[in-house]
């Protein structure tokens, strides 16, 4: 009975334990967001501020306005396509131990990803330079929309084409989204320093994105399955 006593006390203890670690977690992330949207706010309002001042005449304004505008058009596109990487990142590999496949079967899936999306990226900035970086990016919304369906499967070898194709998206990804802004920013005729600021803000966008993907999959995870 004694013995029955000091197990319930620790389970107790480790619960509560358990219980402040959490409410602990909960406190400093969302402070450290509130903070961070503080902080990138601050700067939207300085580089708002720095634009105008900067805008002297009516087509200098005109030329402001339309810069935001294709700012936010990018920034719309680029986090969407980051955030398909993120919702599905956390679980590949829980994925492929749900079908049955062992360490060694889950490692091959995850080299030939990763090794093809070496091998691609050596070729993709010559693809996009010859076909468009337009192109490019309609190819990165075809491949990793086909690796995502191939997900649905069980069969090894369909796994394995999916990582394949996986690969090659990721090495678009991470390409030509940006040579594209580089080309069309410049195109324009949009100041150079300007370039900077859209990089920061999908750079912080692309954290947040990554945080929230994270969630939002957990549960989608937790109510339908890792397939979903």
């Amino acid at each position: 009975e004694a013995l029955r006593s000091r197990f319930d006390f620790a389970v107790e203890s480790a619960l509560r334990e358990s219980e402040r670690s959490a409410t602990m977690y909960d406190t400093v992330f969302f402070g450290v967001t509130l903070a961070c949207v503080g902080i990138k706010s601050a700067q939207y309002v300085a580089e708002k501020n720095e634009h105008r001042s900067g805008s002297s005449d009516e087509s200098a304004k005109k030329g402001d306005a339309s810069f935001w505008a294709f700012q936010a058009n990018y920034l719309v596109v680029y986090l969407l396509a980051v955030a398909s990487d993120w919702l599905q990142g956390p679980y590949v590999y829980a994925l492929y131990s749900d079908y049955g496949y062992d360490k060694a079967a889950i490692g091959k899936l995850f080299i030939a990803g990763f090794g093809s999306s070496a091998l691609f990226g050596t070729i993709v900035g010559s693809l996009a330079d010859k076909y468009g970086r337009k192109s490019n990016v309609v190819l990165f919304v075809i491949t990793y929309g086909l690796s995502c369906i191939t997900k649905h499967s069980p069969n090894f070898t369909i796994l394995m084409v999916g990582r394949l194709l996986g690969g090659v998206a990721t090495s678009i990804l991470f390409s030509a989204f940006e040579a594209w802004l580089i080309y069309e920013h410049n195109k324009r005729g949009y100041q150079a320093d300007w370039l900077s600021e859209t990089f920061s803000k999908a750079q912080f966008g692309n954290a947040v994105v990554a945080i929230v993907s994270g969630q939002v999959a957990g549960v989608f995870a937790g109510y339908f399955g890792k397939v979903a």
